[in-house]
C-alpha cells in the first residue's frame, strides 16, 4: 500500500471512530471529501517538525533555549488542540495552560499528548512539557473537533495546491 493510501485509511478510520448519534458515519466521511491525499502527504513531509518532551525558550537577555529528546522519535504536525485549563485567557504576566494535542506523525499514525505550557510576559519566556497519552485518540479524554481537524488538513493541502506539487520521494 502506498503512503497516500495509508494516510487516507488512517484518517478515515479515525473519523469513523468519531461517529455518534449526533453525527453519523456519512457526515463524518463528508468532512474528508475535500482532502487531496497526495497534497496532504506532501504537506505532512514539508511541515512536520520534531516534537520535544520539554522545551524552554525566551527572547529576553540571558534567555535559555533548551530542547529535550524527540517525543515521538519522528516528526509530526498538530491537527487539533483541546485546551483544558484555563478556559479563558486573562491578561496576566504569567499564563499557565494545560491541553491535549492531536498529532499526525510522519508514519501516518496519530497520537495524543498532554501539554503543560507556561508563558511569562507574553513571549518573553515560554516552556512546554509534553507526555504521550495514547496512540489511539479515542482512548483519551481529548474532545476532538473533527471539523477543525478536517479544516487543518484542507489548509495543509491548500498550501501545496497553491504552489504546485513538490515531489518528495519516500
Amino acid at each position: 500500500m502506498n503512503p497516500n493510501e495509508v494516510l487516507r485509511e488512517c484518517m478515515e478510520r479515525f473519523f469513523l471512530s468519531g461517529a455518534t448519534s449526533e453525527h453519523d458515519e456519512d457526515e463524518m466521511m463528508e468532512l474528508l471529501d475535500g482532502i487531496n491525499w497526495n497534497a496532504l502527504r506532501q504537506a505532512l513531509l514539508l511541515e512536520a517538525k520534531p516534537i520535544y518532551e520539554f522545551s524552554a525558550s525566551g527572547t529576553a537577555n540571558g534567555r535559555m533555549n533548551y530542547l529535550s529528546r524527540n517525543l515521538f522519535g519522528i516528526r509530526a504536525v498538530c491537527l487539533d488542540e483541546d485546551i483544558v485549563y484555563p478556559l479563558t485567557v486573562e491578561e496576566d504576566n504569567q499564563i499557565n495552560s494545560y491541553s491535549y494535542e492531536l498529532w499526525l506523525l510522519e508514519d501516518c499514525s496519530l497520537a495524543v499528548t498532554s501539554c503543560y505550557r507556561m508563558k511569562i510576559g507574553g513571549t518573553t519566556y515560554r516552556s512546554e512539557y509534553r507526555t504521550i497519552k495514547s496512540f489511539d485518540p479515542m482512548e483519551t479524554e481529548m474532545d476532538v473537533d473533527f471539523c477543525c481537524v478536517a479544516d487543518t488538513m484542507e489548509g495543509m493541502c491548500d498550501v501545496i495546491d497553491a504552489h504546485g506539487f513538490p515531489v518528495i520521494e519516500v
